[in-house]
């Protein structure tokens, strides 16, 4: 049987045929290459549209490297039931792997996909969307980095870090926030510590010292007294600590600086305030407490200061003013010895506490020597006299005839004991001789000096 030789025959048209076509055929006589009067190359088809056409059931354009050190030769270009590939095949065009891939939809194309190893890596969705190591936009729940066209950019990790920023060598900005072009605030690095903020409102971790405090965000220098936390309108509600807190003053001796304010919530002008000094001489230091003035004003009263006096000095607390009489600048505690103008007394849990001006005493009397004379008990040895006169000035209780006793003084140390009786009439002096010598009368005192 014979066999028939390949051929390439070139078929054009003839004279009085108004085509212009210029045909390449085949073995079979039939037209594999058309050229068209305009120049358009068609394979597969004897219609070409375009400068090169290739039509066929799977149209593909394959580059086919010969280097035969290469295990994968050969790179194609495909299009498979509406969707562009890129492939990568052996050099016997076995199928290896998609590698690129333009899906289409009737509006055309829909995903292009990049793929690794027949894996996907990234696509851009029909909507625009970015999506790496994920197909899908549920960005709260499945891993992946996810642009989203005209909105926002997330990325999800599972157990793990979805960012980390590196910046090499030295400190600086490592993110830079602008609104409109516009710097508006930074995070980054100064001294190897945490910076974020905005110009000279920002704030400095310190990690060697374990401070936060205010800084400067380009330099990292301290801002001394200068950035306010919260305001009127917008406040914290509760700092919970378990060190002390420190308030610097004015540093000015004798100059007053509030460290704390209250404010009336329907009126800011309406405050009470504490405010303090520090001063190198004692005598200057010390604690103001205002109270607000009210009907709206921004008036204060001063309702209590406390200072030192001196060195070693007591403490000086003023109440309702700054004058010398506003000073409770004394508090002590001791005994007295009572005594009597008639004969002897003995005497038991004789104490006195003395806060400012005011003098609490106190003491049980027994074995009266005296219980005979008809003169007037006076109870004398308090331990500070008695300011005024016609004062009553405490009060006892003892074995007298079920009657009360109260004490009265004129001014000294010495204070007469009276009784009262059932009606306003019923009273007079207590004599040394209502008691019998086993009689007991215990006294308390209060009273100003």
């Amino acid at each position: 049987m014979a066999t028939r030789a390949a051929k390439l025959a070139l078929r054009g048209k003839a004279l009085s045929d108004t085509g212009t076509e210029i045909g390449i055929v085949n073995n079979a006589d039939a037209t594999a290459i058309t050229i068209d009067s305009n120049e358009n190359v068609g394979i597969g088809t004897s219609s070409p549209s375009a400068k090169l056409q290739i039509s066929s059931t799977y149209p593909t354009f394959t580059l086919d490297e010969t280097n035969t050190d290469a295990a994968y030769q050969q790179t194609q270009l495909a299009l498979d039931d509406g969707s562009f590939r890129i492939q990568t095949r052996t050099s016997t065009n076995v199928f290896v792997s998609n590698d690129y891939i333009i899906e289409k939809d009737a509006s055309g194309a829909a995903d292009h996909i990049w793929k690794i190893a027949n894996t996907e890596r990234m696509r851009i969705d029909s909507s625009g969307n970015l999506l790496v190591g994920t197909q899908n936009t549920t960005w709260a729940s499945q891993e992946g980095l996810r642009y989203f066209n005209g909105s926002s950019l997330i990325v999800t990790r599972d157990s793990d870090e979805p960012l980390n920023l590196n910046r090499l060598t030295n400190d600086g900005q490592i993110i830079s926030l602008k609104k409109d072009g516009t710097t508006v605030g930074s995070i980054g690095t100064v001294g190897g510590d945490l910076v974020v903020g905005s110009t000279d409102t920002a704030l400095r971790f310190h990690d060697l010292d374990n401070r936060i405090y205010p800084v400067n965000v380009s330099g990292g220098t301290k801002v001394d007294g200068a950035v306010d936390l919260g305001d009127p309108t917008g406040r914290f509600k509760d700092l919970y600590l378990s060190g002390e807190t420190k308030v610097t003053s004015t540093g000015v001796d004798g100059t007053y600086a509030p460290i704390l304010r209250g404010i009336y919530s329907g009126n800011a002008n309406e405050t009470n305030s504490i405010e303090t000094t520090v001063s190198s001489n004692a005598t200057g230091s010390g604690f103001k407490f205002n109270v607000s003035n009210g009907g709206g004003s921004a008036g204060q009263t001063e309702a209590l200061r406390i200072t030192r006096a001196g060195t070693y000095a007591p403490l000086g607390i003023k109440l309702g003013g700054t004058g010398a009489a506003n000073t409770l600048d004394d508090y002590e505690e001791g005994t007295w010895t009572p005594t009597v103008a008639y004969g002897t007394v003995a005497h038991s849990n004789t104490t006195y506490t003395k806060i400012g001006r005011i003098v609490h005493a106190t003491t049980r009397l027994s074995n009266f020597s005296d219980v005979t004379s008809n003169q007037h008990v006076r109870i004398g040895g308090l331990p500070f006299s008695v300011s005024g006169t016609d004062q009553h000035i405490g009060s006892a209780w003892g074995n007298f005839a079920n009657k009360s006793l109260w004490c009265y003084s004129a001014g000294t140390t010495e204070s007469p004991l009276y009784y009262g009786g059932t009606s306003p009439s019923s009273y007079g002096p207590v004599y040394y001789s209502s008691f019998s010598s086993g009689d007991q009368v215990i006294v308390q005192f209060t009273y100003k000096t």
